[in-house]
């Protein structure tokens, strides 16, 4: 028979398959596989189940020449270490403290540094605009100025456009009596 094995399985896991076999995970996340799957398990985060406690007693172990039983030095030797974390915890706590306080009176630092910027550029930007508008009313009164010059050229050539027609119309009808008499001659 094959020797099993227990493991501890991560979080998440109901069951385990392992050579077209497969084996659930129980209630208190433990799961019984063959040796040379544990082998394979162990990649994915499974791990050893500690060997099963020794029978208790209801007493706890009685002290041998005047030592205290291993689950009383045990409780001692971790309360000085819980303490010394706590003691460490508070530390680092009341270190953030005032990192943050400076960091914050940093960010107010910032935020006035750029109110006068803000103020200066929207002043030149107005100054700017009160620039341009002067500039803008000057070329306006040029283009107007340039299209009252422009009216009487244009009334001008009209007019000379109209004598033209006028000197041309006696020409053309010359020449089409002339060229009528010379048709007319022609024919006789």
């Amino acid at each position: 028979m094959t020797e099993m094995v227990k493991l501890q399985a991560p979080e998440g896991f109901t069951d385990v398959s392992f050579g077209s076999q497969s084996y659930t995970v129980d209630e208190a996340g433990i799961v019984e596989v063959p040796a040379e799957a544990a082998q394979f398990l162990y990649q994915f985060g499974f791990g050893n189940v500690a060997s099963e406690p020794a029978e208790e007693t209801t007493e706890p172990e009685k002290a041998k020449r005047g030592r205290k039983a291993k689950t009383e030095q045990a409780a001692e030797a971790v309360e000085p270490v819980e303490a010394e974390q706590t003691a460490e915890t508070e530390q680092a706590a009341e270190a953030v403290e005032p990192v943050e306080a400076e960091q914050t009176a940093e960010t107010e630092q910032a935020a006035e540094a750029v109110e006068p910027v803000e103020a200066e550029q929207t002043a030149e930007t107005e100054q700017a605009a009160e620039a341009v508008e002067p500039v803008e009313a000057e070329q306006t009164a040029e283009t107007e100025q340039a299209a009252e010059a422009v009216e009487p050229v244009e009334a001008e050539q009209t007019a000379e456009t109209e004598q033209a027609a006028e000197a041309v119309e006696p020409v053309e009808a010359e020449q089409t009596a002339e060229t009528e008499q010379a048709e007319a001659e022609k024919a006789e």
